[in-house]
């Protein structure tokens, strides 16, 4: 049960610690902007056949989204954890012959 348990572990921190920071980018989104030189968060940046590509997350409709996948995934945790917690449960069960 050991891989399990540290399987669950690293999966509920970081379900947990990317909801609240996803949840949190509209407190921390003009960072990018004055800092960086960026018009927002860079999603991704490359360059492919001497074109650039560049997407960013720079409208206040964008941060909105950003910030409700993130308390999505803030609400969804406390389900996941409960969800591999069961594992345990059904394994502690079976083993004492219940």
């Amino acid at each position: 049960m050991f891989p399990w348990r540290v399987t669950s572990f690293v999966l509920s921190l970081t379900l947990w610690l990317t909801g609240w920071a996803v949840a949190l980018f509209p407190a921390y989104s003009w960072v990018f902007e004055r800092y960086l030189d960026w018009p927002g968060y860079r999603v991704y940046d490359f360059t492919s056949g001497g074109e650039h590509h560049a997407y960013y997350i720079e409208s206040p409709w964008q941060v909105a989204g950003v910030a409700a996948v993130g308390w999505l995934l803030v609400l969804l945790t406390p389900l996941v954890v409960r969800a591999l917690n069961s594992v345990d449960k059904a394994a502690v069960r079976s083993l004492l012959g219940r």
